[in-house]
């Protein structure tokens, strides 16, 4: 007995067998603190905030003047507008920087890109969601 395939299903066959198949990444993905450690200059961002299902969202393009920098002892010092200077302690585990006790996930980390999101969300149905995106300067 000969067994016969039909044309269309070789084609799909053929076609599935060309797409690249890849995993999905684990949230908690390990980030290297090596990578973190330098100053990053802002390049933007965007959010919104809301209450009870309204939001109101935006976008941030004033990067004048306001860095992070991860030094390797654990000390953290945001400046922003030329002589604001902010000392904090940062710890890294997994993709979350903690940062003075504060928690933000590190979506993208790499030699020149750093890009973080915030999330929070009370009792009372206020919720604030935001995205700083950060090149590396030194």
């Amino acid at each position: 007995m000969k067994t016969k395939f039909s044309f269309p299903l070789t084609i799909f066959l053929l076609l599935l067998s060309m797409i690249p198949f890849s995993s999905c990444s684990d949230d908690d993905e390990e980030v290297s603190s090596s990578n973190l450690i330098g100053t990053w200059q802002y390049t933007g961002g965007k959010g919104w905030e809301g209450y009870d299902g309204h939001k109101n969202e935006w976008i941030d393009d004033d990067t004048d003047d306001y860095t992070w920098t991860f030094k390797q002892d654990g000390t953290f010092i945001e400046w922003e507008g030329g002589s604001s200077y902010e000392y904090y302690d940062w710890k890294l585990k997994g993709n979350k920087l903690f940062i003075d006790g504060d928690e933000v996930t590190i979506t993208t980390l790499t030699s020149n890109t750093l890009v973080v999101e915030m999330y929070e969300k009370d009792d009372d149905g206020w919720e604030y969601w935001e995205q700083m995106s950060f090149k590396k300067v030194k």
